[in-house]
């Protein structure tokens, strides 16, 4: 299986064997980022808006959005190994979500050094 995301704003799952698309995903606003697979299987996709969408792979339905963070749009997202959602937002906040079901776990603060000299706080990526 191998999952893309395409400028025409959809998420596909296709067989790498025979090149067919097994389903198209529908919902977002703008083409995707970023795109990862939960511990569960769930598809989780970031779009240029900031917008996370989860999906359920089976059905290819959208099953919930994450829009905005603290007044800010996401910028980018980890699923971690423990299986809990790491955010970074336009606004350099990062965030930790529990999951399944998903809700808001903790704020990751900033060493107050870090918060006096930077400007520009965009979470680009998380490793």
């Amino acid at each position: 299986m191998f999952v893309s995301g395409s400028n025409d704003t959809t998420i596909k799952i296709w067989d790498l064997e025979s090149g067919i698309c097994l389903k198209t995903f529908i919902g977002h606003r703008n083409y995707p980022i970023d795109i990862q697979e939960t511990k569960n299987g769930q598809i989780v996709s970031l779009d240029r808006e900031g917008v996370l969408n989860f999906w359920d792979p089976k059905s290819g339905s959208l099953t919930f959005s994450l829009t905005r963070s603290l007044n800010d749009f996401f910028s980018c997202f980890r699923i971690l190994e423990s299986g809990e959602l790491v955010t970074g937002s336009e606004n350099g906040m990062i965030q930790m979500w529990s999951n399944e079901p998903i809700f808001f776990n903790h704020f990751i603060e900033f060493e107050e050094d870090y918060k006096k000299t930077s400007t520009n706080r965009k979470i680009c990526n998380i490793l």
